[in-house]
């Protein structure tokens, strides 16, 4: 966590105290952007650090930035990642680059039209038997 994160946590709101202050089993805080959600998280997080806590993010962006805003006990993930690791690593197999140029004529539909959209989707295709 970033030390300055905590010289730049302002007063609570009575809303953010009393989501500070929750001690039940699972927390869901839905808000506004710009209604301090984060800072109340952190907050939060910091209360009850003995606690593992799961912060989810909606892209990449936004997960780094709060990897640098929580404490240790907080785990920052993505939508992505956390399925990635639960069901994405059984398919890892497939996520190779083996696709052939054929194989994706054919699964566009007018294929003979589609031949250019072909090298667009796959500019540098392993387009071997």
């Amino acid at each position: 966590m970033n030390e300055n994160t905590l010289t730049k946590i302002q007063t609570s709101t009575p809303e953010q105290s009393e989501i500070i202050s929750y001690k039940g089993r699972r927390l869901k805080v839905i808000a506004f952007s710009g209604t301090g959600k984060t800072s109340t998280l952190v907050k939060y997080a910091l209360e009850n650090n003995s606690e593992r806590m799961l912060y989810l993010a909606f892209n990449r962006a936004i997960r780094d930035e709060a990897v640098s805003k929580f404490p240790k006990n907080v785990e920052c993930k993505t939508s992505h990642q956390l399925a990635f690791a639960s069901v994405g690593r059984n398919y890892t197999h497939k996520l190779r680059n083996n696709l052939r140029l054929n194989d994706i004529a054919q699964a566009l539909p007018n294929t003979e039209a589609n031949w250019s959209l072909v090298g667009v989707l796959c500019p540098s295709p392993r387009n071997e038997p």
